[in-house]
């Protein structure tokens, strides 16, 4: 039995009471009612997630932050209880994420910068998304074309001022297909949001493009793909150097005996690492004989990092956290902090943690919120943090023109110092993979066509 359902478009406080006796089947036409009602106030439903053997747990997340948590059993009546994702706005403004800005206020700004109205636009430019492949049934959902479509929902809220065109990396291989996009991208000022193709695998039309197109330009994509040439320009930045972990960059095997035995001097351990690949397992090395164990066996044709060991790092139970961060520029071209997320790795395999290599191998994810509840960093800490953040943004468009988008990890150490581990131009991740933050993930992918807009205005300003 029903016995009520209530839902509020303010607070986000939800509850369905249920009979003790309450089935699979009931709970399942419950939500559906629930779903209902949430529409009737204005919340649309975004995503359900149900996997087939759960019959306790549900999930429904709907537009404005809320999600429908856990259908709680127990003897008398239970419930299904909406929880804001939303931080508490009495918490210190450091925890603060900068907020997807209001569709009429991004429309005012945007009409002010083409000197006319969204509607009045006599040819919209093309906004093309590469993908791997197009959404299918069966596929994972954290592939990013399970979830591209909120670029174009925010295209929608913001008056269609793009015409927006998905190509996945079979669709690109059309010549026909391919050069009617380049053309309008051309003759529109349109732009290129390459989501998940690297460079050799697109059309040669397409990929001379980015640098001038692409909402990341192809230089900060290719400078991406090689994490020491990337640290060793950051290194170079007065401002940041002291933020990357001391590190011999580009070293020939021939010349690891002579490096490494110098740096063990100076730290107990070192890790080796294969620059020809950015996601490269770090060797630690602790003392010459290892050293002279394990370098015979290298390739001589690449080149090396030798970087030192972070530590003691600050922990969480005894492991070391990787603070894993995203950047993104807002419609009036202003990098913010979009995401914060504190990722504490498995069992196996922590040793990536040291340079904070990948997610796929951390076990447990919060939010930095409870880092600073628990006195494991201070609030100046987190500041400080988007300090950097900020100011890394500012070196890679000065060094590789635009970069739009970056995921950035960080380590702390116990001396509360700051470390850049590793830096991607890709940080988009379905939004079921990161579940404290899932609608921050949803609205980082609506700002794509923010940026877009920012930078095709820029582009008709500067070609006017």
């Amino acid at each position: 039995m029903v016995q009520s359902v209530t839902l509020s478009r303010i607070n986000g406080k939800g509850t369905i009471s249920l009979s003790p006796r309450t089935d699979r089947t009931t709970t399942d036409m419950l939500l559906k009612k629930a779903v209902f009602h949430a529409r009737s106030k204005g919340l649309r439903l975004l995503e359900s997630y149900l996997r087939a053997e759960q019959t306790d747990d549900r999930r429904l997340l709907l537009d404005n932050g809320f999600m429908f948590r856990r259908l709680i059993p127990g003897n008398g009546d239970g419930g299904i209880f909406i929880f804001s994702k939303q931080l508490n706005l009495l918490d210190p403004a450091c925890f603060n994420i900068f907020d997807l800005p209001k569709a009429e206020k991004v429309i005012g700004d945007i009409e002010d910068g083409l000197g006319m109205k969204i509607d009045e636009i006599p040819e919209k430019p093309l906004l093309l998304i590469l993908i791997p492949e197009q959404g299918r049934p069966g596929m994972s959902m954290r592939s990013p074309a399970t979830y591209i479509e909120f670029a174009k929902e925010r295209n929608r809220e913001l008056g269609n001022p793009f015409e927006i065109e998905i190509l996945d990396q079979r669709q690109i291989q059309d010549q026909a297909a391919c050069h009617k996009a380049i053309e309008k991208i051309i003759r529109t000022n349109g732009l290129i949001f390459n989501r998940s193709m690297l460079s050799g695998k697109l059309p040669q039309q397409i990929e001379a493009l980015l640098n001038e197109y692409g909402i990341n330009s192809l230089k900060f994509e290719m400078a991406a793909r090689s994490m020491a040439h990337l640290l060793e320009r950051i290194d170079r930045n007065p401002e940041l150097a002291k933020y990357v972990a001391k590190a011999e960059y580009h070293a020939e095997k021939k010349s690891l005996l002579k490096i490494i035995p110098g740096l063990l001097q100076q730290h107990k351990s070192v890790l080796l690492i294969d620059e020809s690949d950015f996601l490269s397992e770090p060797t630690e090395i602790s003392d010459r004989a290892q050293a002279e164990g394990i370098i015979p066996q290298l390739d001589g044709k690449k080149t090396y990092t030798v970087q030192e060991k972070i530590e003691p790092l600050r922990t969480i139970g005894g492991k070391p956290f990787i603070i894993d961060c995203v950047v993104q520029k807002d419609h009036l071209g202003q990098p913010r902090v979009v995401q914060r997320v504190v990722r504490i790795p498995k069992e196996t395999r922590e040793s990536r943690v040291h340079v904070g290599v990948t997610p796929g191998y951390t076990g447990r994810q919060t939010i930095i919120k409870e880092l600073w509840d628990d006195g494991t960093i201070t609030e100046e800490m987190i500041v400080k943090i988007d300090t950097i953040l900020l100011k890394l943004a500012n070196s890679l468009e000065e060094s590789f023109g635009a970069a739009g988008n970056f995921n950035c990890k960080l380590l702390i150490s116990k001396e509360e110092e700051i470390y850049i581990t590793f830096i991607s131009d890709r940080p988009f991740q379905a939004p079921v993979g990161i579940t404290p933050i899932i609608q921050e993930r949803i609205d980082q992918t609506k700002r794509i066509t923010d940026q877009a807009l920012w930078r095709h205005i820029n582009s008709r300003s500067q070609t006017a």
